[in-house]
This record gives structure tokens, C-alpha cells and sequence, in this order.
């Protein structure tokens, strides 16, 4: 070898013709050894390998195009460093039963059971004798955390894991209702393909949502004037619209109903909703009423003027994290690949959930901006095909105290081996007139859980 380096930096004293090495410390992973062979013909080959148990790890140089001056093909580099001192666990048991699926490198283990164990409940055993093993219970966040301690570093070079289980929280009970949204403007009334409003008139209409995927929509008050004055038909009422998300903070709207009585009974109407609302509060909707074969078409626009209710999913503190990488581009170049990063995903209430990417920066020819966190709310959750798919729109967040505002888009999934695939598209809105999309992509997979049921 001519070059023989651990963790970026060469090995201190190193020669081409000394071939053992006493480093000290925590055992390098193997891509964080790296020999460089001399040149020459034959193109020489450099392998590493590693007994991790023993701290040792070996660098081979071979050439089989022929010897060396000593007369050898093949020379062999030992690089000694600490035997690792095991600070993990063997084996835990709840109320004398060993706990399914136990590996020692998994640390986090999320329980079907409700109650947390009561004290002394939960053993743990580890493999080494002179490890330090407490156990803490925490009702109050439904946890119980075993830390296990050794006097030297293990072969990640820790010398402290701590394991969680997590047991399943009370089913918390949905709401009855969910939110309801007032919108108010002008409704254009169309028969005959003439506007009989003369240009349009004031209205409200209401969004309720039912926290299962769809709403009632109601247009009250509704009247007609043929030319004698307003007569009022009452309520239009359009139970179980179908809410459907539109990936950008808004919903599409599809409903009917079909002998709707308006006039205390007196007219009997088929109505059809179909209409959008987005995230800045905009809706227009279109309210077909067949009435006796007469077509009576109802446009409505109008912006958000009240909301009440629940207007979020019940917070969650079950939180997952996702561990990975994210790549940055912008401006389509990238600015950042495969730069580690931790994602969080709360388990969803009412379908729907929060996702934070926290400390989120970027790095603008050589300044980099630290932006802060992700947060995105009322996140939507669909179940597909065995994925688990996620929607959710942030209008005008706020970075650096509001110099930076952003519209974020998010979506991605998760499979059922826990592979994450998410994309945030961050819309810097750099003036009225330019706005700067910067694309997010993560790759990551569930952070060691084991997931018993």
C-alpha cells in the first residue's frame, strides 16, 4: 500500500513495509477504511475485513499479475483497535414472558397492550455481566425506557443504548362532528340560460364536516324571483358529499340528492353538488336542481369567512420517526444529495396526522440558511394497496421571522416494510411577481421499531 487511511485521516506512522498497527478506540465501520495499492501491472486489488468481536481489522493487497520484490503477491495490514465492550441487551420479558421478536439492535417496540406494566414488571438481561441496566416507567407518555450502560464503547462506538416500549394509548373516541366552514358571496341563478338574479346576489353557504371523508353542504334561505318578487324554497341540504383532497390544500366536492322537498313539499327537486374549495379559503360550487324537467343551475363563489369546530385532528403524541437522506434541487440543479436527515410522522387521528422535517436548511452558494421546521397539519391519510399515502398543503409558512414565506406541498408514502418515499415542494414566494420552487426529496425507512401486534 501507499496510502492507508481510517475515517478520512491517514493512519498515524504508517509505512508501506509495516504491516501491524495498534490504533485504539471504537472499531471503524468497513467503507471507513480505505487503502490505496501502489501502481502497477496486474492492477493490484484491496479488500478489508473486520472480526468485529476481536476490534480487528485487516487490509489485504494482492496482485495476481505477479510479486512483490520480497516475493510475495499478497500482503496483509492488521489494524488493532478496542475490543468493543457490549452494551445492549440479551432479552426482555414483561411480567415473566420474554418479549416476541426481541432483537438486540432494535431499540424501539410499539405494544398492542393498553396498560403499562406496573413496576418490576419489565426485566432485562444483557450479555454482559458488568453492564448497568435501569428501567423507568412513564404512564403518563404509556412508556417504560431500559438504559444499558458498559465502561468502554460498543462496536458503534456507544457505550450507552436505551430501549423504549411503547404501549398503545386509549382509542380516543372521534368527535361527533367536525368543523364547519362559512363562505360568503354571489350566487347567479341560470334558467333557461338567462341569469334571473339580474347579475347575481349575497349569499352564504356551509361546509360540515363529518371527520370520515365527507360533509353536508347546506344553502340556506334559497329563493327564486320569476319576476313577482323573491319566493323562498327554504334549505338546500346535500348530505354525504363525497370530500376528496386536491394535494394543494383544497378539496373537490361530489354529492346528491334525489327528491329533495323545497316550498314546505309543494316542489320536489333532484339535486346534484359538484365544487372546490382551496387553501386560501376560495369555493365555487355549481348546484344543479331538476325540477319537473325544468333546469335551474346555481353557481356560487364566494371566500371563508368563519370556521368553527374542530379544525384539526386531535393531537397525537405518537410520534415515528423516519431516518434517511434528503436531496435538495433548486433552480434544477441539486444543492444537496444524500444528506442525512429525520423525518416524523404522528399516527393518524381521524384520518388524518402531522408530518416535521425539523431543522430544515439550504445552502446558497456557500451560505447556509437555517430555515427551521417543516410542520404540516391535517396531513391526509389514505390506505392503499398495503401503502400508506400522505397529503397535506401549507399555505404561506413563515421562515426567519417571516423574511422567508413558502407554500409547502407535501406528498409520499410508506410501505408496510416501512420504506418512506417523501417529497416537499417548498414555493418560495421571493416577490409578488416571482416565486422560487426549491424540491425536497426524503428516502428513508421507519427508525428501528418493531411493530408486535
Amino acid at each position: 500500500l501507499v496510502s492507508l487511511k481510517v475515517r478520512g485521516e491517514e493512519v498515524d506512522g504508517f509505512d508501506r513495509d509495516k504491516f501491524e498497527y495498534t490504533i485504539g478506540g471504537a472499531l471503524p465501520a468497513q467503507n471507513e477504511i480505505d487503502g490505496t495499492a501502489m501502481k502497477a501491472s496486474g492492477r493490484p486489488t484491496v479488500s478489508v475485513s473486520r472480526n468485529v468481536a476481536e476490534g480487528i481489522a485487516t487490509v489485504t493487497v494482492t496482485n495476481s499479475g505477479g510479486a512483490d520484490l520480497d516475493g510475495k503477491k499478497t500482503h496483509t495490514y492488521t489494524l488493532r483497535f478496542d475490543k468493543p465492550v457490549n452494551s445492549r441487551l440479551s432479552e426482555i420479558s414483561i411480567n415473566g414472558t420474554p418479549l416476541a421478536d426481541f432483537d438486540t439492535d432494535i431499540f424501539t417496540y410499539r405494544l398492542t397492550s393498553v396498560d403499562v406494566p406496573a413496576e418490576g414488571a419489565v426485566t432485562a438481561v444483557s450479555s454482559n455481566p458488568d453492564a448497568r441496566i435501569t428501567i423507568a416507567y412513564d404512564s403518563s407518555k404509556y412508556a417504560v425506557t431500559i438504559t444499558v450502560t458498559a465502561d468502554g464503547a460498543d462496536e458503534d462506538g456507544k457505550n450507552i443504548h436505551t430501549y423504549t416500549l411503547n404501549f398503545k394509548k386509549p382509542d380516543v373516541p372521534a368527535p361527533s362532528t367536525g368543523k364547519t366552514v362559512e363562505y360568503t358571496g354571489t350566487l347567479n341563478i341560470y334558467m333557461m340560460g338567462d341569469d334571473i338574479t339580474g347579475g347575481g346576489q349575497e349569499a352564504k353557504v356551509n361546509i360540515k364536516e363529518n371527520g370520515d371523508g365527507t360533509c353536508t353542504f347546506s344553502l340556506p334561505n334559497f329563493s327564486l324571483d320569476l319576476g313577482d318578487g323573491p319566493a323562498p324554497l327554504g334549505d338546500i341540504v346535500v348530505e354525504n358529499v363525497t370530500m376528496t383532497p386536491d394535494g394543494n390544500g383544497g378539496y373537490t366536492y361530489t354529492g346528491e340528492v334525489k327528491g329533495l322537498e323545497l316550498a314546505e313539499g309543494s316542489i320536489v327537486a333532484d339535486v346534484t353538488l359538484n365544487g372546490t374549495t382551496d387553501a386560501q379559503g376560495n369555493a365555487k360550487m355549481k348546484i344543479l336542481v331538476l325540477w319537473e324537467g325544468i333546469e335551474i343551475n346555481v353557481e356560487f363563489n364566494g371566500v371563508k369567512t368563519s370556521e368553527t369546530g374542530n379544525t384539526e385532528p386531535l393531537p397525537s403524541e405518537e410520534w415515528t420517526d423516519f431516518d434517511g437522506t434528503l436531496s435538495i434541487e433548486m433552480a434544477g440543479s441539486y444543492i444537496a444529495e444524500n444528506q442525512k436527515a429525520t423525518v416524523y410522522i404522528t399516527e393518524p387521528v381521524n384520518g388524518k396526522c402531522i408530518f416535521k422535517l425539523p431543522d430544515f436548511s439550504i445552502d446558497l452558494d456557500g451560505t447556509e440558511l437555517a430555515l427551521g421546521d417543516i410542520v404540516v397539519k391535517d396531513v391526509e391519510v389514505e390506505e392503499i394497496d398495503g401503502e400508506t399515502k400522505y397529503t397535506g398543503f401549507v399555505p404561506a409558512m413563515e421562515f426567519l421571522d417571516g423574511e422567508i414565506i413558502a407554500d409547502i406541498n407535501l406528498n409520499g408514502t410508506v410501505d408496510a416494510a416501512g420504506n418512506a418515499r417523501m417529497t416537499i415542494q417548498v414555493l418560495w414566494k421571493a416577490s409578488e411577481d416571482e416565486s422560487i420552487p426549491i424540491n425536497v426529496e426524503f428516502n428513508g425507512k421507519r427508525n428501528e421499531t418493531a411493530w408486535l401486534t
